[in-house]
Parts: C-alpha cells; sequence; structure tokens
C-alpha cells in the first residue's frame, strides 16, 4: 500500500510540472469515455435491447427484389396476394417510407411519412 501511495504523489508532482500535458491527458480521456459511452448507447439501444414487441425474434423483413438486384416497393395487389397465399407466416403487415402532399381545405402541405 506505502508503494501505491509512493506512486500516486510522484505522478501528481509529474502531472503538476506539465500543466499543458494534463490539461491535454485530461481532454482526450473525457472525450473517450464520452465516445465510448455514445457509441455503447447506440448499439445498446439498437442491437441489445429485444424490440418492444412479443416474441420479436420471430419477426421478418420480406423485400422485393429485381432481376439486377435492386430492392423495390411492392405494390398493394401483389402484397395482398402474398398475405392470402403464405403459409408460413402467422401473419403480414406492410409500411411505407414516403413523402407525400396533404391536402385540405385551401392548403396543402408536403410531408414525410
Amino acid at each position: 500500500m506505502k508503494s501505491l501511495w509512493v506512486d500516486l504523489l510522484h505522478t501528481r508532482r509529474a502531472l503538476l510540472g506539465a500543466p499543458v500535458f494534463t490539461v491535454v491527458a485530461v481532454v482526450t480521456m473525457a472525450l473517450g469515455i464520452g465516445a465510448t459511452t455514445v457509441v455503447f448507447t447506440v448499439v445498446e439501444g439498437v442491437i441489445l435491447r429485444p424490440l418492444p414487441y412479443p416474441e420479436s425474434e420471430r419477426l421478418v423483413r420480406v423485400l422485393r427484389s429485381e432481376e439486377e438486384g435492386k430492392v423495390t416497393s411492392v405494390a398493394w395487389p401483389d402484397f395482398v396476394d402474398w398475405r392470402e397465399q403464405a403459409r408460413v407466416f402467422e401473419d403480414m403487415a406492410v409500411y411505407t417510407e414516403a413523402e407525400g402532399t396533404f391536402a385540405w381545405d385551401d392548403s396543402a402541405e408536403l410531408r414525410s411519412c
């Protein structure tokens, strides 16, 4: 324990003797700890935490791709056919990421959906 105390005193003396180095070291450590916290928070929220649905491990995303390998949106009649004919899925739902113009009365507004 005495050795640790002596090491701490030497460290204190060295850091007080070089204030610019001390400030740079402390700021670098603070930025590193902050960046690590942000990355962990994102990874934990997006990857590690399960989705807020019962049995979320059973969710799948079905996409339509063309011959060139390009993923395209699914037409509503195609989705209805898939939902009616699919036997491997318990249920199916559809969503879209699109922009549209909403009009009411005498005005219109462009919104992302």
